[in-house]
């Protein structure tokens, strides 16, 4: 993993300033790993599924699908905003206008293992070395007391689809933060974009029939979102205000695709909140919270294997809230609570009408605090919690909640900091990405990870 940043920021004057932001990200990701595909039975003619069974734990079996595979994923983007003050009669602005232009490149070769149950071939279809399909079965293992091993010799490892991807990323916006008293602001915005991408897979060339694996998709999207809000300001230390925007999803935004999707128009979102915040003591607290609803109207909804429309809707509601403050002039504490509760209200599939929506957590929860021990050095730590989710539409398959701790240590001097962050500093085994597909799947989370960043002022 690698991560590259840089900020260009100018004052022309008190009133004119200009920044060019670039971030460039890099992953690479080589994972060799099995899912449970089916139980059954073993017996001389190898694995013997089963949909139902009286049969005792201890024999029956689990058939192991692998789902090896070595992604590449990279993105650059570059972000250009000017920002300007100024006055109309009484009436002050603060006026941002940008663009942003930004490349993803996604590169994922897939492999596959072949093995054997009980001497007997799980694949049929296919032999060791040379598979007909895009999946392998690399063992069977017992539902009780499982050996956890390393994949057998007797599977090795056949390379399977190749998929490639690219989206490049066009916009500008212009936003307007207007004055009219100290109490009362209006903010007004607009966001034009335009979202091009594409994809290619190695396999199934012909695109047959029912399949979801696409050979290869193109979409191009145009889309402007909108913003406004109004804030009231009673005093310093309050203020309350009210939102209403707009956003897209396009189909392929994921950079992947399901046949079907590929010449849907942009999932449409709506999101309405209302919230304030309050500086206590002196401005060394600070609180905030606010209620939200966010409703896609046009979810994509799946009508048979290769058939999909816009006829869903998904609402999540939610709450959050917020602390941050000074407990001395060298100690910083954090803390945040956000609580959603999401409801599929039409049904996207069969049977998940009523349902939550994937990768819908009620409740995540993030406190953190450093400290500045010396004159130049601080140090930190904190933990992040998320409750449990479910990683497909029916609700029929979840993953449990965890707290993951972290830390840090800075070096700061005029013109530059030095900072080491320790990611998830106990090693905990907990699962980040939740994926629909294969009934649903989910990714675990980083390990013990560090980064050292530098951050130098010119």
């Amino acid at each position: 993993m690698a991560a590259l940043g840089a900020t260009v920021d100018h004052k022309f004057s008190p009133n004119l300033r200009l920044r060019n932001q670039t971030q460039f990200n890099y992953v690479n990701t080589n994972a060799r790993e099995t899912a449970p595909n089916a139980v059954g039975t073993v017996n001389a003619k190898g694995f013997a599924p089963l949909t139902t069974t009286t049969l005792p734990l201890d024999a029956l079996f689990v058939r192991q699908q692998s789902h090896d595979r070595h992604i590449r994923d990279y993105s650059i983007f570059n972000q250009t905003e000017l920002t300007a003050k100024f006055d109309t009669g009484p009436v002050k602005h603060t006026v941002l206008v940008g663009a942003e232009i930004g490349h993803d490149g996604y590169d994922n070769q897939n492999y596959y293992r072949n093995g054997s149950c009980n001497g007997v071939a799980l694949n049929a279809a296919a032999s060791a070395t040379a598979a007909a399909g895009t999946s392998g079965y690399a063992a069977c293992e017992p539902v009780v007391n499982p050996t956890y091993s390393n994949s057998p010799a007797t599977a090795p490892s056949v390379a399977g689809n190749r998929q490639g991807a690219a989206a490049n990323t066009l916009a500008a916006y212009i936003n307007d933060s207007v004055e009219f008293s100290k109490q009362w602001k209006l903010v007004g915005g607009l966001r034009y974009d335009k979202y091009i991408a594409s994809i290619t897979n190695s396999v199934n060339a012909s695109n047959t029939l029912g399949s979801t694996v696409l050979p290869s998709a193109n979409q191009t999207v145009n889309f402007t979102s909108v913003r406004v809000g109004g804030i009231w300001q009673p005093t310093e230390a309050q203020s309350y205000y009210l939102s209403y925007g707009t956003s897209f999803n396009p189909s392929l935004e994921q950079l992947v695709g399901t046949v079907g999707q590929q010449n849907l128009d942009p999932e449409k979102n709506k999101s309405y909140e209302v919230g304030g915040k309050w500086d206590l003591l002196g401005g060394d607290l600070t609180l905030n919270s606010a209620l939200f609803q966010i409703t896609k109207d046009n979810a994509r909804s799946q009508i048979d294997a290769t058939t999909y429309s816009l006829a869903g809707k998904i609402r999540v509601r939610g709450f959050r809230a917020g602390a941050t403050g000074r407990i001395t002039s060298k100690w910083q504490v954090f803390a945040g609570y956000t609580y959603l509760d999401g409801e599929i209200v039409n049904g996207i599939a069969a049977g998940t009408q009523g349902m939550v929506p994937t990768n819908t957590p009620k409740h995540t929860a993030t406190a953190w605090t450093s400290y500045r021990v010396l004159q130049d050095w601080e140090v930190g730590g904190g933990a992040f919690y998320m409750s449990q989710r479910y990683a497909n539409n029916t609700n029929t398959v979840q993953v449990g909640g965890y707290v993951r701790w972290d830390g840090m240590i800075a070096y700061h001097q005029p013109k530059y900091d030095v900072r080491l962050n320790l990611f998830n500093v106990f090693d905990k085994k907990y699962y980040d990405a939740l994926i629909q597909s294969d009934g649903g799947r989910s990714v675990p989370g980083t390990g013990r990870t560090a980064m050292l960043s530098l951050i130098y002022r010119m």
